[in-house]
């Protein structure tokens, strides 16, 4: 996992090593597993408890079920992810702090969650490099992180003065019924084209994307349509493979972590925390390059998946069968680009995320990302921003950390 949130909290922390302890501290970690962005806080809680806090004994109690809280009697503190009804059922098992992550805090408790301002922030300005001009929101107005998302990102595209289509007609979410989605059809045949649908999260994209197939409704041709999860396997499960945002949920449990070890020693409450989060990771249903040809379309599909493993424009033409001549005029006249720069803008995006994310050095960051070597990565990526891979690092680096040690309620 990506090590970037550890190595800031390692800065930060206000005592030089962990305190020993003859007797194990019992955390207590309640979260529904099922969704992967949980799963990426327990990982991230558990690479700080590793790196931190051996004398820590971790319990997990994976679900909504509040009775789960209980199987393991008392502990010294608990991160929770529920209702107020369950999170009160899990302070009643600790006296010592009780930390909440993504969703809002209550009752005087902190809350470590992402920034869905900055989460907003990202959607927009992915969509807008993809030169998309109609913009929409959906997602469920029961869930304040998705109200939240969807008012920061009309904001955002009514203060670039780009036209806002507003937030379609959502379904039903009962489970004992079919979910019908003629509604939704209906409202994106009205709405001009193509347009770009920023969503909740990768299972409201994935019911979007399913709608849309069901109703000959192309995806991205006629409707682009972002996520926010980055659930690798529902992402590239569907299609087309869906583009979503990754929110740095492994930060969120690290954070949560450093809050509770703070408490814990200090006595001091812990304090909420935005999350900022690590960017939009670009798949095929945000793409503007749309081909009915299937050899220029698999090309892009294989420089997605296989440009930073080091694939060359000749392993991509011999993989979709045809001349060199031919396939290079080909994908130039129906994407409006070469071969070769498409494979470097692929290799570029791998880069810039391993960049904004991890503390690996730049000859592992240019082999992991398909350049040939830690000098010519350098080159050419001074050359396309501006700045060396480790200016740009830094500035990544500083803007996370502020918005990490940001205050919110």
């Amino acid at each position: 996992m990506p090590m970037k949130a550890i190595e800031l909290l390692r800065m930060k922390r206000q005592a030089e090593s962990p305190v020993p302890s003859e007797v194990k501290k019992r955390i207590l970690l309640v979260v529904p597993t099922t969704f992967a962005w949980a799963q990426r806080i327990v990982q991230g809680f558990i690479a700080y408890a590793h790196e931190y806090r051996p004398d820590w004994e971790l319990l997990f109690a994976p679900g909504h079920d509040p009775l789960r809280v209980t199987w393991f009697g008392r502990a010294d503190a608990v991160v929770y992810h529920g209702s107020e009804t369950q999170v009160e059922i899990a302070r009643r098992q600790t006296a010592g702090p009780v930390v909440l992550v993504e969703q809002p805090s209550f009752d005087g408790l902190a809350s470590i969650r992402s920034d869905d301002e900055r989460i907003a922030r990202c959607a927009f300005d992915h969509l807008v490099s993809q030169d998309f001009a109609n913009f929409a929101f959906w997602g469920p107005d029961s869930d304040e992180f998705s109200r939240r998302r969807g008012r920061a990102f009309e904001a955002f595209a009514k203060e670039a003065k780009l036209r806002w289509l507003g937030v379609p007609p959502v379904p039903h979410w009962r489970a004992d019924k079919p979910w019908d989605a003629s509604e939704l059809v209906a409202w994106f045949r009205e709405q001009p084209q193509p347009l770009a649908l920023f969503t909740a999260s990768d299972s409201t994209a994935a019911r979007v994307i399913h709608a849309c197939v069901d109703a000959g409704i192309r995806v991205p041709a006629d409707v682009a349509v972002l996520g926010v999860d980055n659930d690798i396997l529902l992402c590239e499960s569907l299609v087309p493979a869906l583009s979503s945002i990754d929110h740095n949920c492994t930060a969120v449990g690290a954070t949560a972590a450093a809050a509770i070890d703070n408490a814990m020693r200090t006595g001091e409450p812990p304090q909420s925390r935005r999350i900022a989060p690590v960017g939009v990771v670009a798949r095929q249903s945000t793409a503007r390059v749309v081909t009915a040809d299937p050899q220029v379309q698999r090309a892009l599909d294989l420089i997605r998946r296989r440009a930073a493993r080091g694939w060359s424009a000749i392993d991509i033409i011999n993989r979709v069968g045809s001349t060199r001549r031919r396939f290079e005029l080909l994908f130039r006249r129906e994407t409006g680009t070469t071969l070769q720069d498409a494979l470097r803008e692929a290799r570029f995006q791998t880069a810039m995320r391993m960049l904004g994310d991890s503390q690996q050095s730049l000859i592992r960051v240019a082999m992991d990302s398909g350049f040939s070597s830690a000098a010519y990565f350098t080159r050419a990526f001074r050359a396309r921003t501006g700045m060396t891979p480790s200016e740009y690092r830094q500035r990544e680096r500083a803007s996370r950390e502020k918005s990490e040690s940001s205050p919110t309620d």
